[in-house]
């Protein structure tokens, strides 16, 4: 094939997708222009630098079950660590930590027994959460 006759292929986005589209396709010899409409690369797991401040822009879960993030990056070199799933809820001058009792069993007492939220809003949450389950949208 000629330069010519290589199909030219645009890919929109210069994040994590895009660039390994770019990647595969360059690599079997396919010749492609990356459009960003942002002033730099990366996407929601970009990281701008800033007077001395590094800043994210965005997505800060990273879900290593993506297909494409398996085959392109090197998880072992990315020092990915787990982090609690849930959130940390400043209230009344202190910081309470609330989760899914149903994924992490450990923390029911301390979810029961904070004041975020009544008792009875705990138990609607439960519920909510037992009905998408049930209908697949949640992981049990």
């Amino acid at each position: 094939m000629t330069l010519s006759t290589v199909p030219r292929v645009l890919i929109i986005s210069a994040g994590l997708a895009g660039l390994a589209c770019a990647r595969r396709l360059t690599q079997s010899g396919m010749a492609c222009t990356v459009l960003e409409g942002s002033d730099d690369v990366g996407g929601r797991v970009r990281t701008d630098r800033m007077e001395g401040f590094q800043l994210d822009c965005g997505f800060q879960v990273f879900l290593t079950g993506y297909p494409e993030a398996r085959q392109t990056l090197d998880y072992p070199s990315l020092g990915l660590q787990l982090f609690h799933p849930g959130a940390v809820i400043r209230y009344a001058g202190h910081f309470h930590r609330m989760s899914d009792p149903l994924r992490r069993p450990q923390d029911i007492v301390q979810v029961l027994l904070g004041p975020i939220g009544s008792l009875a809003d705990k138990f609607r949450m439960l519920r909510l959460r037992r009905d998408a389950s049930a209908q697949g949208n949640v992981k049990p």
